[in-house]
């Protein structure tokens, strides 16, 4: 603050914008230095950001559509660099100053979406932002950021918002973020609900627990605590078991979580698909290994009148063919890869 304090003395333009949309007010701001913002509010500069979009965001919104067309980055909005930066004083002097609550950046993007801290977002709740943003959701569940969760309950958030096909507890329990779905729980979020497809949160935390971390398998022996059924369908006919078998490059945690919590190793959905079936079209080595030495059946006939080996020889088989036609090394290499993994998983079969 002193040196801005001189500088200033000395003339120098507080006004100044670079080209890119860079201001004095929004580098003061990211700084979580409350004095900085004081000294450039004296100098009579302004809260917002730059009137004019730099050409800079032209040239890169002309490559990627912007959700926002009139929006800075959020680099050049000065309430969103103190959000981001932590200080809740900054952001009080920038909203006691007239800093809009309705800028947003050219992502759409709100400054309660940047808050680092429960007091920042509490802040500028209390200054008019709405708790139910959904970018802010979306990050809060991504980062599993609890505390910020809470306080956007307590101010009025819904714990049952949707994020376009799931519920916040849906896509908590899809990222781990046991924390965060503890507070949605806690604040009456509804674990009956269900996406169009039948599925509950269990499916979601089924399909992305190939994870290493240990929450993944907490939040699936959570949600069964809390009554959900291992068992229990969606409309395609398809387990949680199913899901784990091919989600997200398949999930040995999470199968062999739901067997140890009771789930029917062997499940046949509507089209007469198992589990197994799906982990062998995949070559899921794990997955299918788990799932044989949990009694799955290996010669039940299923779609297209193979069994579960029958798909495990079939995707080996893709693998031969593809690796015949790579030219690339990496591309070689990759090949390789998986077709070494489709014949161990083949291999495993009876």
């Amino acid at each position: 603050a002193k040196r801005l304090a001189l500088l200033l003395a000395a003339g120098a333009n507080p006004h100044e914008v670079a080209d890119n949309g860079r201001n004095l007010m929004a580098e003061a701001a990211r700084s979580g230095d409350p004095e900085r913002i004081r000294l450039l509010l004296q100098a009579r500069v302004s809260p917002q950001s730059p009137a004019v979009v730099p050409k800079v965001d032209r040239s890169y919104r002309r490559k990627w559509p912007p959700a926002n067309p009139s929006g800075h980055s959020s680099f050049n909005i000065p309430l969103m660099q103190a959000a981001e930066g932590g200080s809740s004083e900054c952001v009080r002097l920038l909203l006691e100053a007239g800093a809009s609550v309705e800028e947003r950046d050219f992502e759409g993007r709100s400054a309660l979406y940047a808050a680092a801290n429960p007091e920042v977002a509490s802040l500028l709740i209390d200054y008019g932002f709405d708790p139910n943003d959904l970018d802010l959701w979306q990050r809060v569940i991504w980062r599993n950021l609890a505390e910020i969760a809470v306080v956007l309950l307590e101010k009025g958030a819904s714990p049952n918002l949707l994020l376009k096909h799931w519920s916040l507890a849906h896509g908590a329990a899809f990222e781990g973020s046991l924390e965060t779905l503890r507070v949605l729980i806690d604040h009456g979020a509804d674990l009956r609900w269900r996406t169009e497809w039948g599925a509950f949160a269990l499916f979601a935390a089924a399909w992305a627990s190939d994870s290493e971390t240990e929450n993944h398998e907490k939040t699936l022996r959570y949600l069964v605590s809390l009554g959900l059924d291992v068992n229990k369908r969606k409309r395609s006919g398809q387990t949680p078991l199913h899901e784990a078998a091919w989600g997200d490059g398949g999930a040995p945690v999470a199968i062999r979580t739901l067997l140890e919590l009771g789930a029917d190793p062997d499940p046949v959905d509507g089209r007469g698909v198992t589990p197994l079936m799906k982990a062998a079209d995949f070559g899921e080595e794990d997955c299918v290994r788990l799932l044989l030495q949990a009694g799955a059946n290996p010669d039940r006939i299923g779609v297209e009148e193979l069994t579960a080996k029958g798909l495990a020889e079939r995707h080996r088989d893709i693998w031969i063919s593809l690796f015949a036609k790579e030219v690339e090394p990496e591309a070689i290499d990759r090949a390789r890869d998986a077709l070494e993994q489709a014949e161990r998983s083949l291999a495993l079969f009876p």
